[in-house]
């Protein structure tokens, strides 16, 4: 009973006061460049299409589609590249972009931040012409604009970056014989305190006792084969290794109807230092800047290869490692954005060694043109990497739900965790014993949901709310003593009972009063 009023206490503190706020620190991050680039709708060959604004004190966001003057149909996109280089990004907690507003006249519409495709750019050059591309879908969208700030979150785009990232802001209704916009003060502001910030709240560092090893692509390329016999010698006798596109990529499968092509990708990791028992899970990450389709599935799949001897600047199409079998896929959905593979097998399998991983497109389309460019690590970010969980012997393994959750292996409920299994169950018999059969149960299944998580913010929501109450009466008893094997097992029971009110009880005891109350009335 005792421990039972212990967790109820507890749970009062951390809603009261907020307890794990205090494991945070707060950031500020000012633009590197920022423009705005415009386009008249009219007339393509209008001069505004080349002006450049990087020096201006202000950027905007308007558009102008004055019915009297038909020549004159205006639109202007924001530009803002950030350098994250400094950043351990698996810290990152929240991430808001800030902008001061000098003007609005904006009437019942929404205005959206977006990621960029690149930020190969800079203000003194940036002009409509050589803009970076973005994604169909906003990172967030505001539609208030009677505040001195507009306020986007922008936490897991910025998660989901390595070195820069390039936002753009658009409105996202274009009305006709109508015009509105709104401006912003630049970096270059003359007021102080007004120039465009990132705030970003990181978690204190405490070293994990797992990591969650990033290791990026060593070498890739793509080679291609064309069916045309005036063209065969010259497409297979192409290299790729180092080129550097625009967005540098792998051009995954082409198939069309007069000019029938298809591309393989090739990939090369270095897991030399991996052992396979250490590794719990691991994905492949590739961002794609482009997606073309004519119907077919876009389904990219991964295949490993029969050898890992090719060189970037020596693979052609006669050369290139031939493909074994299929050991994931994906299908790509988004116009620009990260897609992930779950290539554990693999991984494991490969440990110790270099390994080549293959994208291809699983089906093709006879008269369809189906193309997907993925970044390569010319691009110079969002280049390819895996995502390796690894665990370290005798550590228990890692909060992989919770930290799916909660964005981070640092964030202070994984943390807490942590230091309850570390500091008390894993001192003593019953607990160890505990936590032998919970583990060989939890990650069974657990790299699957938080898998899920990453890619369904819905469903990360759905989790949160489900595991809150768990986590937070676990995390009580790194209050209380439990330095004896009576402590562990009746602290232990006092939990389990307390969380199967919470979830079975409770709810039970609901649904009961519901339905005499409905059959009252």
């Amino acid at each position: 009973m005792n421990a039972l009023l212990v967790i109820l206490f507890g749970i009062g503190l951390f809603s009261m006061f907020n307890i794990v706020d205090i494991f945070a620190e707060t950031i500020t991050l000012f633009p590197t460049d920022d423009a705005f680039v415009g386009v008249n709708l009219s007339d393509l060959n209008d001069p505004v299409l080349k002006l450049n604004t990087g020096d201006r004190h202000w950027f905007e966001i308007w558009y102008y589609t004055n019915s009297t003057e038909p020549e004159r149909k205006f639109v202007s996109l924001g530009h803002l590249k950030f350098d994250l280089s400094e950043l351990n990004l698996d810290e990152i907690k929240s991430a808001t972009l800030n902008l001061k507003t000098i003007t609005s006249t904006i009437q019942n519409n929404i205005l959206s931040v977006f990621q960029g495709s690149h930020s190969n750019w800079n203000e003194t050059s940036l002009v409509f012409t050589n803009k970076p591309a973005f994604n169909a879908f906003p990172i967030d969208s505001v539609d208030k604009f009677d505040q001195d700030w507009i306020q986007f979150n922008v936490t897991n785009a910025l998660q989901s970056n390595s070195t820069n990232i390039t936002f753009v802001i658009s409105l996202d209704q274009i009305k006709p014989n109508f015009e509105e916009g709104i401006s912003f003060h630049s970096k270059d502001s003359t007021i102080v305190g007004s120039s465009p910030f990132l705030e970003i709240e990181l978690n204190e560092f405490i070293t994990p006792s797992y990591t969650v090893k990033k290791l990026f692509v060593i070498e890739d390329a793509y080679v291609s084969s064309d069916y045309d016999p005036q063209d065969i010698d010259k497409i297979q006798s192409l290299n790729t290794g180092s080129s550097n596109f625009p967005n540098n990529i792998y051009n995954d499968n082409f198939a069309g109807s007069d000019e029938l092509a298809y591309t393989v990708g090739f990939l090369k990791f270095d897991l030399d230092e991996l052992i396979s028992e250490k590794i719990i899970d691991a994905k492949l990450w590739m961002f794609n800047s482009k997606l073309l389709s004519t119907g077919g599935d876009k389904i990219i799949s991964i295949y490993n290869v029969t050898d890992d001897a090719w060189t970037e600047s020596e693979i052609y199409f006669e050369n290139k490692p031939e493909l074994l079998q299929e050991i994931a896929f994906t299908e790509i959905n988004n116009m620009t954005g990260w897609n992930v593979w779950d290539v554990t097998d693999t991984i494991k399998e490969n440990a110790g060694s270099t390994i080549t991983l293959s994208p291809s497109y699983s089906k093709l389309y006879p008269g369809h043109v189906e193309q997907v460019i993925f970044n390569s690590k010319e691009s110079g970010e969002n280049i390819p990497y895996l995502e390796i969980i690894y665990d370290e012997p005798d550590n228990g393994g890692g909060c992989l739900i919770a930290t799916a959750t909660y964005g981070s292996e640092l964030a202070p409920q994984v943390q807490q965790l942590r230091e309850l299994r570390d500091n008390h169950l894993l001192q003593t018999e019953t607990g160890s014993a505990f936590m032998e059969s919970f583990n060989s149960i939890y990650y069974s299944f657990s790299p699957t949901i938080a898998d899920l998580e990453r890619q369904s913010p819905i469903f990360k929501e759905i989790v949160r709310l489900s595991i809150t109450p768990l986590v937070s009466s676990l995390s009580i008893l790194n209050y209380v003593d439990m330095d004896s094997e009576e402590s562990v097992l009746g602290y232990g029971i006092s939990l389990i009972l307390f969380n199967l009110g919470v979830y079975f009880v409770a709810p039970a005891m609901l649904f009961w009063n519901i339905k005499n109350y409905l059959k009252k009335n």
